[in-house]
């Protein structure tokens, strides 16, 4: 609900300052403080109560090394994956860089935050749901958990061919609106 608040917030606030003021540096202003705002207002009273019903597991935490060892083999995979993930993402921007340059490069990088947008939307509904696939795998509910994970894959075509629609219709159109003629 955090991530979702500081998206949407963070847009609001970014896109009413550039549009009213044509600044792009008081848009990240505004930026940081709906983030500030979210942080204060949201995140951090929901912090202090689960820090209140826990404070003695919260302030003593155990550390045990088998159990240390036997978490970080379980979250090695999703460890490489993050970094796969995170080449993912940058790695065509390092070779469009020094293949065509820095002009090239941002007017990439302008349109690739469509995708970042919606990336952030994804997150925003699939990160709650990791630690109910957690949950099922470590209790060994292995119908559970590949029930959710066919409901994941569903969303995410369902989320894809609706966006490969939308750009089907109003590609080319709208990039033209949201960033002008060169796009």
């Amino acid at each position: 609900c955090s991530m979702m608040l500081r998206g949407v917030g963070s847009l609001a606030a970014l896109s009413a300052v550039v549009y009213w003021t044509g600044s792009v540096v008081g848009g990240v202003v505004a930026m940081a403080i709906a983030w500030l705002i979210v942080l204060v207002m949201f995140d951090l009273p929901r912090g202090a109560r689960v820090l209140a019903n826990n404070i003695r597991k919260a302030c003593h935490p155990r550390m045990h090394v088998r159990s240390l060892s036997q978490l970080a083999w379980i979250a090695f995979p999703a460890g490489l994956i993050a970094s796969v993930i995170s080449l993912e993402a940058n790695v065509p921007r390092y070779f469009l860089e020094s293949i065509m340059g820095s002009a090239e490069l941002g007017i990439f990088a302008a349109i690739a935050f469509i995708l970042v947008a919606a990336n952030t939307v994804i997150n925003a509904i699939h990160q709650p749901i990791i630690p109910r696939l957690a949950n099922y795998f470590s209790k060994g509910d292995y119908v559970a958990f590949r029930r959710q994970v066919l409901r994941l894959i569903g969303f995410g075509y369902l989320w894809g061919s609706c966006g490969v629609v939308l750009v089907m219709l109003v590609g080319r159109w709208g990039l033209n609106v949201i960033y002008g003629v060169e796009y």
